[in-house]
């Protein structure tokens, strides 16, 4: 984006200014400025003043009503709700997804193969990223288990480097996969266990239970699978990136399929959309490879990958953009509602820390 509005500018050319010559210099002006009483203003004309305690401006706000204020906004923060992880590796029979907030969830796999997509778990994902709207869904050493880390692309809200940091300590084994680049800025990180991907690129992983010494059997324990296996695809994304201003697209972006236990899941990252009709959506051409929430895009999403069905992320959790944070559930209702689809069960919606069962 920095790139193109660098050079959206390069496109305004300045001239000197032109010079004109009085036809007669006798025909000047001075100017007089009569300050009157203003005419009919509201009680509260000033409200948009603030004032210390002496009296005199010290800043400015926006007095109305309409500026700043959300709307019933508590179902997004999750009020109330405790994370349902399930309680062991062997206790599910379907696939349980928990949006963490933002990009982030967390993926049980009835095969027992636990995943957590584009972890940030902290308060601000950058020095200069604004605090989380919602608080924080739970901390990095809060998930039962886990086996891999995918990375989508290398923006500050979708990998941070406190989460990864320490999710690598807390949970040795765990296994990270990033597109095509990103290695070396892991491998600098201190993070080892990391594998690069390009679109396409399809892996096998397996997990071999090891019985720790002193470890006492039980009726628990026997549900835990001795074997975990999973099928790890790399896919296309549209979009684009750049970290620190100086990379751009010098790593991958990318979505990812994960297959275990005779689920699916696909993770589409920040990828962008744009097989509608020219004119429908709020957006040009020029913004095919952000992630928004124009009328029909992420219905497409959800019919061209013939998904059964999908959960709408990364909307809620930082304030980055203008429109109001729940403006997105309500945009995809109506989408859903003009596509003739049914509003529940087929393209959800959670609170952050909310889980849902596929």
């Amino acid at each position: 984006m920095a790139l193109r509005f660098i050079r959206q500018l390069s496109a305004i050319t300045f001239h000197p200014p032109i010079s004109v010559s009085a036809n007669n210099v006798m025909n000047s002006y001075s100017s007089t400025v009569v300050s009157k009483e203003p005419s009919a203003a509201p009680d509260d004309a000033k409200a948009h003043h603030i004032k210390d305690h002496s009296g005199t401006t010290i800043r400015f706000q926006n007095p109305f009503p309409s500026f700043g204020r959300w709307g019933d906004v508590s179902f997004i923060r999750g009020a109330g709700i405790c994370l349902r992880f399930l309680p062991s590796r062997g206790s599910g029979s379907s696939l349980r997804t928990t949006w963490i907030g933002h990009a982030t969830c967390y993926v049980e796999f009835p095969s027992g193969f636990r995943a957590l997509f584009d972890p940030v778990v902290e308060e601000k994902f950058s020095s200069l990223s604004p605090k989380r709207f919602t608080p924080v869904a739970c901390n990095a050493g809060d998930f039962p288990a886990l086996d891999v880390v995918f990375i989508s692309h290398n923006h500050h809200d979708h990998l941070s480097l406190t989460s990864v940091q320490q999710l690598a300590r807390l949970y040795p084994g765990v296994h990270f996969f990033v597109g095509l680049g990103m290695a070396k800025w892991f491998q600098d990180s201190g993070i080892s266990k990391v594998t690069e991907m390009d679109w396409w690129d399809d892996a096998d992983i397996a997990l071999e239970r090891t019985i720790a010494p002193g470890d006492v059997k039980s009726e628990a324990a026997a549900t835990i699978p001795e074997r975990i296996s999973a099928r790890i695809s790399c896919l296309s994304s549209q979009h684009g990136l750049t970290r620190n201003g100086l990379d751009y697209a010098r790593t991958l972006w990318a979505s990812w399929a994960v297959s275990s236990g005779g689920k699916s899941v696909w993770f589409a990252g920040d990828t962008g959309y744009r097989a509608v009709p020219e004119g429908v959506e709020e957006l040009g051409p020029g913004f095919d490879d952000l992630p928004r929430n124009p009328q029909f895009s992420q219905i497409g999403d959800l019919r061209d990958t013939k998904c059964k069905a999908a959960l709408g992320i990364h909307w809620g959790t930082w304030a980055l953009t203008s429109e109001p944070i729940d403006e997105p559930p309500e945009k995809l209702r109506k989408a859903l509602e003009l596509k003739g689809l049914s509003q529940t069960g087929l393209f959800d919606v959670c609170a952050i820390g909310e889980s849902r069962d596929f």
